[in-house]
Order: C-alpha cells, then sequence, then structure tokens
C-alpha cells in the first residue's frame, strides 16, 4: 500500500485533491472505523463540470469494492455510506454527483445534467478502480454498487450503460420519474 503509487497515476477527465490517513477511529459522528486512507478526486470531463469522488481505503482491505449511490439532488459526499462499508473491510467511494452548487447550477447547463444523469457515476467507478488498484496492487475480487432512491437510479444507469462495470447492483427504490422532480428543482 503506497500513497506515492496513488500520485503517479493517470486519471480519466480527473485529478486527486487530497490524501489522508485516518488512524483516529473517528471520522465527524462515526466512530469505531478502521485505519483508512481517503482520497478525493475532482472529475471534469466538460468545462462546466465540477463532480467530486472520495474514496475510503482500509487498512485490512478484504478484496471487494462498494460503490454507493447519492439521493435527492445529490451535492455532497455521503460520509454515513462511507464508514457504513469500510467498517467492514470494504473499499468504498461515493460521488456528489457534480452538483454541490444546488439546482442553480444545472439550469440550461446540459453538460451538469449529464453529469447528474451518468458521468459522475461512471467517473467514479473508473477513478475509484484505478486508485484502489494502484493503492492495493491488485484489482478488487469483487465490485458492487448499493445505492436507493437517486443512487438506485445511478444504479440502474450503471447497469444500463456500463453492464461489466460491477459485478453486482443493488437499486431500492430507484428515482426513475424525474419529470416532476426536476420541475420541482428549477
Amino acid at each position: 500500500m503506497t500513497l506515492k503509487s496513488i500520485k503517479e497515476i493517470e486519471l480519466q477527465d480527473s485529478q486527486i485533491l487530497n490524501i489522508t490517513y485516518n488512524n483516529t477511529g473517528k471520522f465527524q459522528e462515526w466512530e469505531d472505523l478502521p485505519d483508512y486512507c481517503s482520497v478525493l478526486v475532482e472529475s471534469k470531463p466538460s468545462n462546466s463540470s465540477s463532480i467530486l469522488t472520495e474514496i475510503w481505503l482500509p487498512q485490512d482491505w478484504n478484496g471487494i469494492f462498494v460503490a454507493t449511490g447519492n439521493g435527492g439532488l445529490a451535492g455532497s459526499i455521503w460520509h454515513w455510506s462511507l464508514a457504513k462499508y469500510v467498517k467492514r473491510g470494504y473499499a468504498v467511494c461515493n460521488t456528489d454527483m457534480g452538483t454541490q452548487d444546488g439546482k442553480k447550477r444545472g439550469i440550461n447547463n446540459p453538460e451538469i445534467w449529464k453529469d447528474f444523469g451518468w458521468r459522475s457515476t461512471y467517473l467514479m467507478t473508473v477513478v475509484s478502480k484505478q486508485i484502489i488498484t494502484a493503492y492495493y496492487g491488485r484489482k478488487p475480487t469483487y465490485s458492487y454498487f448499493v445505492g436507493e432512491s437517486t443512487g438506485g437510479q445511478q444504479a440502474l444507469t450503471m447497469a444500463q450503460r456500463f453492464p461489466k462495470e460491477y459485478d453486482g447492483i443493488v437499486s431500492g427504490v430507484p428515482a426513475y420519474n424525474r419529470v416532476r422532480l426536476h420541475t420541482a428543482f428549477v
């Protein structure tokens, strides 16, 4: 496991913003966490894109990668899902889906809708796998996606557009009828 190997990889449309090592057993309100490395990445597939992804890499990795979905309009990293899975030994990630500036950023901006619709989840997947492989020196044995609501939409999108990226996908109550939701956002 080396941080140097992470810093040297070329990421698709992305750059590493921060790498930290947490050995305190805590993060915000979550306790009993194992020692882990946190990697924050920004992806910019278009000039108006700014997609954040955070990956947590436990010291005692079980060889499995779990990507987690977001909810609503997204806009922030869901640290509770990272804490939940890193406690179990999984390398885990989450993305803000490129909507950290809220609904104002997406109005009249089709690139942001692409980020929210599929690009953020795809780039989160690709970049996370690259970082996991560089950090541990091997690819994940299995890769899974778990999400509900908007995360369920993310899961269905990955299953339809990029079915080979995950060995298993859980899509709970997917938000698939976006007309009413997006009208409310506008």
